[in-house]
């Protein structure tokens, strides 16, 4: 199995279905474009989706299910 099947794989065990996961993916990949810094160790040159894929793997990204990004912060801002 190649790498990348492996890790669309074990994302599939964190995330409940691959149309969530591409949307985390995806918003996660344009704050890595963005600057942010890579929550997990990649090789140089990774693609930001690739980086973004891998911390869904590992476990480092938080997501809640039913709720904009915005209104995701909002809620942590009150907490």
């Amino acid at each position: 199995m190649s790498e990348n099947l492996y890790l669309m794989e074990k994302c599939l065990d964190v995330v409940p279905n691959r149309f969530i996961l591409a949307t985390v993916t995806a918003l996660r990949a344009e704050q890595l474009m963005a600057g942010a810094p890579s929550l997990v160790e990649t090789p140089p040159h990774s693609k930001p989706t690739s980086i973004a894929l891998s911390e869904v793997a590992h476990g480092k990204l938080d997501f809640v299910l039913g709720e904009s990004p915005a209104a995701a912060a909002e809620g942590e801002k009150e907490k």
